[in-house]
């Protein structure tokens, strides 16, 4: 299947590209977690948990299509789906539609789970078909009292809106979608947007950011790539601040990516989609530890 992911990428002139996969800077998320390693005896170095920095300094750069077939590693993620160290397949492409751009990446996921079709909705939609709570208007009480209801867990009570969204989103929604097709949850709400560009849809401002799942499990997360450097600067800062709020550790910004956003990427549509899930459903299996040689336990 590596050779077919590669074969795939190569029938369409998307060129295969090699990132470090020790970094200076990290990529900064709210939910995600980075493994840090001493470099030197004063320096620190961060294990990627995606090539996307480097590889949009690359587009940066002049290059165009790209894509990224390699191991990544994120901390604190062990369990039947999740594995510290796994396989991502990431890929960019300059000038196509947001819509498009997910039909190929359901097109690169049928390479795995063959299906007849897909499902499409928004986030708003499903939420309120799952938990009947319009997110947009709900505050973060009813969130936090709808979680308490339905969910047990320790610290919820100092979740902001957009943590209980997470929670109630993985919890409660997430292992209903795509039970027997793939299912496309699109236009994630604003404060969610990440590296995505955000547009206003009857009169909700939307990120132009979807994920895809089958059988309750996410495989891939794509956007509409966001080129405002300022922009991403702020959500940066705000993402850090929550970090702070959750007494996670504040990451440093990486300011080489921030100067390829002025540069200029072009406008362009990405995604990172996990390689190892993909297999697994393409196997039948329900666990990792089944597909990947050397799963953490086994090392």
């Amino acid at each position: 299947m590596l050779s077919t992911a590669r074969a795939y990428f190569s029938s369409k002139k998307i060129l295969e590209i090699d990132t470090p996969a020790l970094t200076k800077n990290p990529s900064i998320d709210v939910h995600i977690e980075v493994m840090k390693t001493c470099v030197l005896e004063n320096e620190v170095g961060y294990l990627h948990t995606s090539p996307e920095y480097l590889m949009k300094r690359l587009l940066a750069h002049g290059l165009n299509d790209l894509f990224f077939l390699g191991h990544v590693f994120r901390k604190n993620e062990i369990g039947d789906i999740h594995n510290p160290e796994f396989t991502m397949v990431e890929w960019y492409r300059k000038n196509i539609s947001y819509d498009v751009f997910i039909e190929e990446v359901l097109e690169f996921i049928n390479l795995f789970i063959k299906s007849q079709g897909y499902t499409k909705k928004s986030y708003r939609q499903t939420f309120f078909e799952h938990t009947n709570i319009d997110y947009l208007e709900a505050d973060r009480d009813t969130l936090h009292k709808f979680s308490k209801k339905h969910i047990s867990l320790a610290g919820e009570s100092f979740f902001d809106k957009d943590t209980l969204l997470n929670l109630i989103m993985t919890h409660l929604v997430e292992p209903h979608l795509g039970k027997d097709m793939p299912f496309v949850l699109n236009y994630y709400p604003r404060s969610q947007a990440a590296l995505s560009k955000v547009k206003k849809i009857n009169g909700e401002e939307v990120a132009e950011r979807f994920e895809i799942y089958f059988k309750g499990i996410e495989l891939a997360n794509g956007f509409h790539e966001l080129e405002d450097s300022e922009e991403q600067e702020k959500r940066f800062i705000k993402a850090n601040e929550e970090r702070k709020k959750l007494n996670k550790e504040i990451l440093p910004i990486d300011q080489k990516f921030l100067d390829s956003l002025k540069k200029g990427i072009g406008d362009c549509c990405g995604v990172a989609a996990g390689f190892d899930r993909l297999l697994m459903l393409k196997l039948n299996k329900s666990s990792l530890k089944e597909i990947i040689p050397f799963a953490w336990d086994e090392t």
